[in-house]
């Protein structure tokens, strides 16, 4: 469902971010996706791209200011998702 998807987003860009790698960088991907020309085809799977975007400009800002090293207890739960 779309929440889960949105879940996922929140994980991905926290993950990523405690990896190293830029926490904006699902953002730019779903945006330059958006542009693509079969966008319908996508939104019958997916929820609308650029609600994803908007939801993950807060995710992207903490997840950059955070310094804290996700703990197994929390990619047990994200994984479990």
């Amino acid at each position: 469902d779309k929440q889960k998807e949105f879940d996922a987003d929140e994980a991905g860009v926290g993950l990523a971010a405690q990896a190293g790698y830029p926490a904006s960088g699902l953002g730019n991907f779903l945006y330059t996706m958006s542009k693509t020309a079969d966008q319908e085809a996508f939104k019958k799977t997916h929820p609308d791209t650029k609600v994803r975007i908007s939801k993950l400009v807060v995710v992207e800002v903490t997840a950059n200011s955070s310094n804290e090293s996700i703990t197994t207890d929390d990619w047990q739960i994200y994984k479990s998702k």
